[in-house]
């Protein structure tokens, strides 16, 4: 029964729709470790196995479940989801592109800005009630 756990490529290879969100606090609230998790499909500290490679995604298999996927869900894709003009320009701008570097890798990304609106409303190292 557990190959049912996360059973992530037998839903996308039905055709099913897919999203990614947080269920923090039961999973992280973190993107980037979910990324990791679905493509590894093993926790970012590295302690345990891999669980069932054959459900792994590819990582523009979540980068789409993460942002234009959740829009087109929810009829919102004609202003938020993909960078396009006259889209709201929500958007992080990151350290490292999670197309090109280690999977194992993705988990350590950081975000540098966050924009709203096309907006900064973070930027790493200026906010006062940023963690380190």
């Amino acid at each position: 029964r557990s190959k049912w756990l996360y059973p992530n490529a037998a839903l996308r290879d039905a055709g099913a729709f897919l999203v990614s969100g947080s269920d923090w606090p039961v999973s992280t609230s973190d993107p980037f470790d979910a990324i990791e998790v679905a493509v590894t499909r093993m926790s970012p500290d590295g302690d345990t196995p891999v669980w069932h490679p054959e459900q792994a995604l590819a990582v523009s298999d979540m980068l789409r479940a993460l942002t234009i996927d959740g829009a087109i869900l929810t009829g919102e894709d004609d202003e938020r989801g993909s960078i396009e003009p006259g889209k709201r320009a929500d958007l992080v701008v990151i350290s490292a592109n999670p197309m090109t570097i280690a999977p194992s890798e993705i988990s350590e990304i950081a975000v540098i800005e966050t924009m709203l609106d096309g907006e900064p409303v973070y930027t790493r190292g200026v906010d006062k009630d940023e963690t380190p």
